[in-house]
């Protein structure tokens, strides 16, 4: 119970009272109440207790979902669209930790809708900005706030442990919500814009944004009229629809007929589509009989829509094991086998010892090429294997799944050596093609090679086939050596400080480096020149005829005889232009940026004797070719670039480099340098260009052009 306020005067309201104590803290899911001023552990969307949903996340990028202008939609996973209601609208709720609605009324343009007000809920706050108070007032648990009095323009107000907020004096303001202080968090924010000559309250409307973190990106736990994200925008339709499922108005979840309304998991809604199924005890003996029945059902003909129907039961059952899956396969050494070293043959390990082959390969990208291939051997786990993976068990008897040497095994429809296990063709020209089309100079057990067969022995488009198999096979080899999320220190680097310009091997997964000599690459990244006045700005009139390095590969203190790489800027123009230099060989690219302050992606790309640079700013579609060159080869006709890598042994001495080591002031290219990935592999292919006369795809294949768009596509680090 809250005190009393003071009394008003003779006619007037008094003042507000103070705010009651809170109640005592409960229990998280781990039964433990904390002492140190913490939240309690929730049930993360994977099913992990404490968990922060990383594990099952489908990408690590911020994504910003967005309600504009009268008004235009966007959801998380980039489709565009516009709702012209009037009414109260949920437009994103994570979980039960923070939603963000809307109120829209007529704007001047009767046509279309604007929003009005706007609501951030939390589990202990219902904070409310509307435009008939503009951002002087704010509606906080059912009491007006005000500026001067309860809060201060451009000064952060911490609310509680995970939820801040903040007002600008310039009509902007923003609700930070972290789940996990230790990761990225949340911001819901919104700005007031004047749009007179309507009906609009004091003639101001608002834009509303919600930015989630990459961790968040299950399809598990975000609901609402921004969709689901998953990192899969084909889908956001179904996540919405019926948009009446998020109207709010007139119900008792309105944040504005509801002062009271706080996030709770009973006022939680859920699409039915994508509702995730919970095990629970008394549902056990259900799917128990339903894996008998399923398993009973294709014991003698398993299809490929058989499959696709059971992954429907599979994925949101087996969220809730993967934290003791993973640590099985660390116990079996499955995670952390060095190069050399014997393979497991035990249990859950002959199944995955082939996934992920490096040393401290990330868990949350371990977590999905798991997952991805349990998806393909679920044809040929055992009906004990699937009762018991559908009930969330995992015992030793469940584990002992058929190895991927099994899985890979192919064999002709109807010849007498042909069993249910592992692929099966329609005839020897259908194995032929989709030899031909899964990357066929590479081993044919490699999971990457083994995953595109089996799509095309199921009857998959076969182009579709090797384009899943090509970015399977590249991700596994992408170090990503400036991540993408995190401490925004060390995901948008200052190349002015050397303290965080080195990315050592034996720092960076060094698996990654010596386990082939990786005489074909690819290094992308985004940049954002610095445009600031004096001796330290990359346009200094003084230093702009000097190259601009950015990227270069060697080991500190070590002379190169020839340049190995490097990527240097040249803005001698005032407009940045790209050029590399591999094996001592130089490359400039074909065009300058648009504008000398735009943050531009880079990509240059060494394939067999060939090298790309590939450039895009922020407008751009994607990621363009800008200029080729063939590599002049060594006497001998070898590869100049191959021939001048160290030992095997020696590379994980190496490092790659945000600006080189020795680099002078006026070598400094200032700004910021983002998503730093360096990929390396083996020979490629080296067929006739043209029509392949066996499946009619083109050939050579292109392994890096449509990884390079792919990379674009994610965009540069939010706020950097």
């Amino acid at each position: 119970t809250g005190i009393a306020g003071p009394s008003g005067s003779d006619g007037s309201v008094g003042g507000p009272g103070s705010a009651g104590r809170r109640g005592p803290m409960g229990k998280g899911c781990d039964g433990v109440t904390p002492t140190d001023g913490t939240s309690p552990k929730t049930i993360d969307a994977c099913g992990q207790c404490g968990g922060n949903e990383g594990e099952c996340a489908w990408t690590s990028d911020i994504r910003t979902a967005h309600a504009v202008g009268d008004p235009h939609y966007a959801t998380f996973d980039g489709i565009s669209y516009d709702y012209q209601h009037t009414g109260e609208f949920l437009l994103a709720r994570h979980m039960n930790d923070v939603e963000l609605q809307s109120g829209q009324s007529p704007c001047p343009n009767w046509r279309v809708r604007c929003n009005t007000k706007a609501a951030v809920i939390t589990k202990n706050w219902n904070i409310q900005f509307h435009s008939t108070h503009l951002w002087g007032q704010v509606l906080v648990n059912g009491a007006w706030w005000y500026q001067g009095r309860d809060y201060q323009y451009n000064v952060i107000k911490e609310l509680d442990v995970n939820t801040k907020f903040l007002v600008r004096s310039n009509s902007h303001w923003t609700i930070y919500f972290n789940d996990f202080p230790q990761s990225n968090g949340a911001e819901v924010y919104g700005s007031f814009n004047y749009w007179p000559g309507g009906p609009l309250p004091n003639n101001y409307y608002m834009n509303l944004y919600f930015t989630a973190p990459g961790r968040w990106s299950s399809g598990l736990s975000m609901t609402g009229m921004f969709a689901n994200f998953n990192n899969n925008r084909n889908d956001d339709w179904q996540s919405i629809s019926p948009s009446s499922m998020w109207h709010v108005q007139g119900t008792s979840i309105s944040a504005f007929a509801n002062t009271d309304y706080r996030l709770h998991w009973t006022n939680r809604k859920e699409a039915a589509w994508k509702a995730p199924m919970r095990l629970k005890a008394d549902k056990v003996e259900t799917l128990h009989q339903l894996a008998a029945e399923k398993a009973s059902d294709h014991a003698t003909a398993f299809t490929f829509a058989d499959e696709q129907s059971d992954i429907k039961i599979i994925d949101p059952l087996t969220a809730a094991m993967r934290k003791r899956l993973f640590a099985k396969m660390r116990s079996e050494g499955v995670i952390e086998r060095t190069v050399g070293e014997a393979k497991p043959s035990s249990l859950l390990a002959k199944a995955e010892l082939d996934i992920m082959p490096y040393v401290g390969m990330r868990p949350s990208h371990m977590r999905v090429e798991q997952q991805l291939m349990f998806r393909d051997e679920w044809k040929v786990l055992t009906p004990a294997q699937r009762k018991a993976m559908l009930a969330g068990e995992v015992t030793e008897a469940s584990t002992d799944a058929v190895g991927v040497k099994e899985m890979c095994h192919e064999c002709i429809e109807g010849a007498s050596t042909c069993t249910k296990d592992g692929m099966t063709y329609t005839d020897q020209l259908h194995m032929d093609k989709c030899h031909q089309a899964c990357m066929p100079w590479l081993p044919g057990d490699l999971p990457s090679v083994c995953k595109c067969r089996i799509d095309c022995a199921a009857g998959q488009d076969m182009d579709l086939c090797r384009k899943v198999g090509r970015r399977a096979y590249l991700s596994v080899r992408t170090l990503q050596v400036i991540q993408p999320e995190g401490d925004i220190a060390k995901t948008c680097v200052n190349p002015n400080a050397p303290g965080v310009r080195e990315f050592a091997a034996q720092d960076h997964e060094p698996a990654m480096w010596t386990k082939m000599r990786g005489e074909n690459f690819m290094v992308s990244f985004f940049w954002r020149a610095s445009m600031a006045d004096g001796a330290m700005g990359t346009y200094d009139k003084e230093t702009k005829s000097v190259l601009k390095n950015l990227v270069w590969r060697g080991t500190r203190g070590v002379v190169q005889p020839k340049t190995l790489l490097s990527i240097d800027a040249d803005v001698s123009s005032g407009l940045p232009k790209i050029q590399a230099t591999v094996a001592g060989q130089t490359i400039i690219a074909g065009r300058t940026f648009d504008t000398a302050d735009a943050t531009v992606f880079v990509a240059v790309v060494k394939e067999n004797m060939e090298l790309k640079i590939y450039l895009a700013e922020s407008d751009d579609e994607f990621a363009q070719l800008v200029a080729t060159k063939a590599l002049d080869p060594l006497e001998d006709g070898s590869d100049p670039y191959a021939a001048q890598l160290p030992a095997t042994a020696a590379l994980a001495s190496g490092s790659i480099f945000a600006v080189k080591p020795d680099a002078t002031a006026a070598e400094m290219p200032q700004g910021r340098i983002m998503k730093l990935n360096w990929c390396q592999g083996m020979h490629w292919d080296d067929a006739p260009p043209g029509l392949d006369a066996l499946t009619n795809l083109t050939r050579p294949m292109m392994m890096f052009t449509p990884y390079v768009r792919f990379l674009y596509d994610k965009g540069p680090v939010a706020g950097c």
